[in-house]
């Protein structure tokens, strides 16, 4: 009985203590990101559009998809099935939402190995969590079959060029795709607003 408890009460104070860390990463994130609070949250409702729309229309040919938006930028990458117009709609669905100013894709047809893509998610996300130089909240990426995607806004050339140098510098990444971009000077203009 009394190890039953001790069980219990420590998954509550894990459960508890993840809640916290959840929000202290969030917060981080927040603090970190080179774009202004208003524009994170205006991408944020973009993406989070998206992904809603994406769902409602029952797109079941996407085995994953991935929805990226910093300064109007979308990127949606992911599987669809050959054959099928998921993609056309996916882009559809991005391209009518209020602030997006340019839409980008990478779609491959199927996934070869998911443990191959997590392997290299973590060697890369390991390399810029360590080099102090960098904040992982500039980036945002996916990788499918090798290939790594990369969106974000980091506000310098020299932090762009390191990401991408360890993006390409882990075993098995066969391309890399850039959606980064550097810190608009006006971050309203950036989102097409006057």
């Amino acid at each position: 009985m009394i190890r039953a408890l001790l069980v219990l009460t420590a998954a509550a104070a894990a459960m508890t203590l993840n809640g916290c860390t959840l929000v202290v990463l969030g917060a981080y994130d927040m603090a970190t990101d080179a774009r202004p609070f208003a524009v994170q949250s205006d991408d944020g409702a973009i993406a989070n559009t998206i992904r809603s729309e994406l769902l409602e229309a029952g797109l079941r040919p996407f085995l994953a998809v991935d929805v990226f938006c910093h300064q109007g930028l979308v990127v949606l990458t992911g599987i669809a099935e050959p054959g099928r117009d998921a993609a056309a709609l996916a882009i559809a669905i991005a391209r009518r939402q209020p602030g997006v100013r340019r839409v980008e894709t990478y779609f491959f047809s199927t996934r070869l190995s998911r443990a191959t893509d997590y392997g290299i998610s973590t060697r890369f996300l390991g390399r810029v969590i360590f080099d102090l130089s960098l904040r992982a909240a500039q980036v945002d990426f996916a990788v499918i079959n090798g290939h790594v995607v990369l969106a974000g806004v980091v506000d310098g050339q020299p932090r762009m060029e390191a990401i991408l140098r360890h993006a390409r510098s882990v075993d098995g990444v066969k391309t890399v795709r850039s959606y980064l971009q550097l810190k608009a000077a006006h971050p309203k203009a950036a989102l097409g607003r006057q």
